[in-house]
């Protein structure tokens, strides 16, 4: 089974993908086979080019995501989705066509206030860089309606830790029968 987790720009997908893997699934990171794909010093360069016009960001964005995508879907046979729950954690999971391939879509939110203050503290960029990227993204209101599962993330882990255990709880529920 895969479980595709998606969100906005600083909503805590990667925390509540570990936190699935820590359940026991298996995890296929879409941002860490993305770095693969371009060198950090790269990585920075591009990030301040691609994020100032929505017409670089939609070219990088075709070189990268079939080479992306196809190395998901690797990872994807190799893990064996009818043996294991697989998670795939991509923050463009919707906007690359991904959602096609999951069992269940998981989209996490939180207040604008609180994913750019997260933001701020783990980037340090100010809030208009934050509000420009965010605004390159499908708007998280579309990403809600398509969702299977909603995560709450204002508050704390272990609130969210108890959002994802239902949710796991019901997929794996599906699973028995």
């Amino acid at each position: 089974m895969v479980i595709g987790i998606t969100g906005s720009f600083g909503t805590g997908k990667s925390t509540v993908a570990k936190i699935f893997k820590s359940l026991g699934a298996k995890l296929i990171d879409a941002d860490k086979i993305a770095h693969e794909f371009v060198s950090p010093y790269r990585r920075r360069e591009l990030k301040d080019i691609v994020f100032k016009k929505k017409a670089y960001l939609e070219l990088i964005c075709k070189i990268l995501h079939p080479l992306i995508i196809s190395k998901i879907k690797k990872e994807l046979k190799k893990l064996n989705p009818k043996k294991n729950i697989i998670v795939i954690d991509a923050p463009l999971l919707i906007e690359t066509g991904l959602d096609r391939i999951v069992d269940y879509l998981v989209v996490v939110k939180t207040k604008r206030s609180i994913q750019i203050e997260r933001i701020k503290k783990k980037t340090g960029l100010k809030e208009k860089d934050i509000l420009r990227r965010i605004r390159f993204q499908i708007p998280l209101k579309k990403k809600v309606s398509l969702a299977d599962f909603v995560i709450d993330n204002n508050s704390s882990i272990p609130n969210t830790k108890k959002q994802i255990i239902k949710i796991w709880e019901k997929i794996t529920k599906n699973l028995r029968r």
